[in-house]
């Protein structure tokens, strides 16, 4: 399940991301973050990533990366959420 957080600043989009998240999911975090960058010089991300138990389809989510051309609109990305998640930081 994918909902947007209601953040402060405008140029700040947040993502709360928990349970099965689907191709729905996928659909509106992609729409929502490509309006966002076209909208901003810079924007800042925030994930809050909760007991994450899949994704469908898995091969939308598994190739997610956000786009090389859009990494110099990001000023900043955040990652909150549980242990699970540091090692895929990593990469």
């Amino acid at each position: 399940m994918l909902e947007l957080l209601d953040l402060p600043d405008s140029n700040i989009i947040g993502f709360h991301l928990s349970d099965t998240l689907t191709e729905d999911d996928y659909e509106a975090f992609s729409t929502e973050l490509r309006h966002q960058l076209e909208a901003h010089m810079t924007t800042r991300v925030v994930f809050d990533i909760e007991d994450i138990d899949g994704w469908e389809p898995e091969e939308r989510w598994e190739d997610f990366a956000l786009d090389v051309r859009h990494a110099q609109d990001l000023d900043k990305v955040a990652v909150v959420g549980d242990g699970v998640w540091e090692p895929l930081m990593d990469k």
